[in-house]
């Protein structure tokens, strides 16, 4: 593969048949599920979700939509963006969804339902990043810039942020830079931690590439700050989309 040549929607299916799938966030807590499922197909899920309802007398119970979106649903969100997404991103919607990594790192896609909400919810974290930093008078010209043309996508606990800068977007290798911002109460961070958003996924997020970003772990949270680098990414939760639409949030 060149380096311009993005991973295609299969490639991202087999990276999606690599992961544990545990789909718990489905179902009521006294319902049995299986704690993980290798690289989880949609229809033999949702044939394993009417036996589950059936064998539980469960009749009334409907189960929340799967978080993906298909081609023109991402398009969709683009035109309400007015911006071009990385292609990655675009394929990760597709196969993936919106969900959590080893109960640590929550990657987000859009609800077409609530754009405007998603929107308010990105900036919104955006803003409250800009004011952390600001505190700590770290000079804010470049990281103004960032803020006002980045969409976040993925987050831990509002304490690190990961987000696209929108501007930096090229044709080329239809791809936008990617930044991991930290910004808990005793310091803050804005590191560049890739572009190639497969890769991204792949390596810093299943795999144990952020390590290489040491200053990016929360220290407000000492749980979290001894078990950064000790989780299994590997792990996979998809987040149901309910209804009516709520904004998608880690918690």
């Amino acid at each position: 593969m060149s380096d311009n040549q993005q991973p295609d929607l299969e490639q991202w299916k087999d990276l999606f048949s690599t992961v544990d799938v545990s789909p718990k966030a489905f179902f009521p807590d006294d319902i049995y599920y299986p704690d993980e499922m290798r690289g989880l197909d949609v229809e033999k899920f949702l044939s394993f979700c009417q036996e589950v309802n059936e064998g539980n007398f469960l009749e009334d119970y409907e189960y929340p939509e799967f978080p993906l979106l298909n081609e023109q649903e991402f398009k969709q969100f683009e035109l309400a963006l007015n911006r071009k997404l990385p292609e990655g991103y675009r394929y990760y919607c597709q196969v993936f969804g919106t969900g959590g990594f080893g109960d640590l790192i929550c990657i987000q896609c859009p609800d077409i339902r609530s754009i405007e909400k998603f929107l308010e919810n990105s900036q919104s974290s955006l803003l409250a990043c800009l004011d952390s930093f600001q505190y700590e008078e770290i000079p804010t010209d470049e990281l103004e810039q960032l803020v006002e043309n980045s969409l976040v996508f993925g987050d831990r606990d509002h304490l690190v942020i990961f987000i696209f800068d929108l501007n930096s977007y090229n044709d080329e290798d239809r791809s936008c830079d990617i930044y991991g911002l930290r910004f808990d109460c005793d310091d803050c961070y804005v590191r560049k931690v890739g572009r190639d958003f497969f890769k991204f996924i792949r390596d810093e997020i299943i795999g144990e590439g952020l390590r290489r970003f040491p200053e990016l772990v929360p220290t407000d949270d000492e749980d979290l700050a001894s078990n950064w680098f000790e989780y299994k990414g590997t792990t996979f939760m998809p987040f149901p989309r309910l209804e009516p639409p709520e904004s998608e949030e880690c918690s």
